[in-house]
C-alpha cells in the first residue's frame, strides 16, 4: 500500500479535501498476525473517518447538539443555510451495523433537529436522508425542504461558496432551538 506524502496531504486539506492518509509510513500490525512480516493495513484502517476528527476537535465544526453518544453539526457543503449531520460519536461505517440504541438515538435526535429546522427557518418540512457514500462514518442529512428538488446533492453549495456568517447565524439559530450552547451542550 503507497502512503501519502505530508505536501500532497497538505494541499487536499488546504483546498478542503481532508484524506484522512497516514503519512508516517508506519507498519501497523495486526494482533492476530504470526507471520513474520508486518501486515500492512488497508487505508480504511489506517484512518479516523472526517467525522471522528470533527468529533474529537481536531477539526473544526459548528455543532448544534452534543452529547456522550450522538452529535449534530453543519455540512461545509449544505444544501441550504441549516443543514445538519447527525453523527454517531462511534465510528461505524454503514447506518445497518449501529446498535439499536444508538439508532434510537441518532433518529431522536434527527427529529428534534428537523423540527428545529422547520421552526428556525420556517420551512414546510425537514429533509431526511442517509446516503453514506462520502465518509465512512454513519450520518443522518437533516435540512430545509420546501420541494422535491431540495433532495437534490448535486445542487449542494460548494465549501467556498458559503458564507460564513449566514453558517454561524443558522448554527446559533438552531442552537437556541434546540436549548444548546455554543458546543452544543444542553444548557
Amino acid at each position: 500500500m503507497e502512503f501519502c506524502n505530508r505536501g500532497v496531504l497538505g494541499q487536499a486539506e488546504r483546498k478542503g479535501v481532508f484524506t484522512g492518509a497516514r503519512t508516517d509510513n508506519k507498519n501497523v500490525h495486526d494482533p492476530n498476525h504470526t507471520g513474520g512480516t508486518a501486515y500492512k493495513p488497508t487505508i480504511l484502517e489506517n484512518m479516523s473517518s472526517v467525522f471522528t476528527k470533527i468529533i474529537a476537535g481536531d477539526l473544526p465544526g459548528r455543532f448544534v447538539y452534543r452529547d456522550e453518544d450522538v452529535v449534530a453539526f453543519l455540512t461545509i457543503e449544505p444544501l441550504a443555510y441549516g443543514h445538519v449531520l447527525v453523527v454517531p460519536v462511534a465510528e461505524v461505517d454503514k447506518w445497518t451495523d449501529v446498535d439499536p440504541t444508538t439508532w434510537a438515538k441518532l433518529n431522536e435526535l434527527a427529529q428534534r433537529v428537523g423540527k428545529a429546522i422547520t421552526e428556525v427557518f420556517a420551512i414546510p418540512r425537514a429533509g431526511y436522508v442517509i446516503a453514506g457514500f462520502d465518509v465512512p462514518h454513519t450520518h443522518i442529512h437533516v435540512f430545509p425542504a420546501a420541494k422535491m428538488s431540495d433532495y437534490d446533492f448535486s445542487q449542494a453549495m460548494s465549501m467556498d461558496a458559503t458564507d460564513p456568517a449566514q453558517m454561524d447565524a443558522a448554527a446559533e439559530k438552531l442552537r437556541q432551538a434546540l436549548g444548546t450552547d455554543e458546543k452544543g451542550l444542553v444548557k
